[in-house]
């Protein structure tokens, strides 16, 4: 659609409806497929005491889901040893 716009703006009159076009047409066969196979992500992020952010991102949201039972569990570990 941009390149529609451009061929319009530069005088190209005879190209910009067929671009516009086709723009429109890859916009709307990638919003369909984007609704059709969604990508799922998870993310994990971590914040410390001394302001330290980090992130996990994964798109295997069953291991973000490990990464965080683990660090859950090692907390409740050091938790009862005190």
């Amino acid at each position: 659609m941009a390149f529609g716009a451009a061929t319009a703006f530069v005088g190209w009159r005879g190209h910009a409806v067929p671009a516009m076009a086709a723009g429109g047409g890859l916009f709307v066969i990638g919003l369909l497929v984007s609704l059709l196979f969604p990508r799922s992500e998870a993310t994990l992020v971590l914040k410390t005491s001394s302001g330290d952010v980090r992130a996990l991102t994964a798109r295997d949201t069953d291991r973000v889901a490990a990464v965080k039972a683990a660090i859950e569990e090692a907390f409740d570990e050091r938790t009862l040893r005190r």
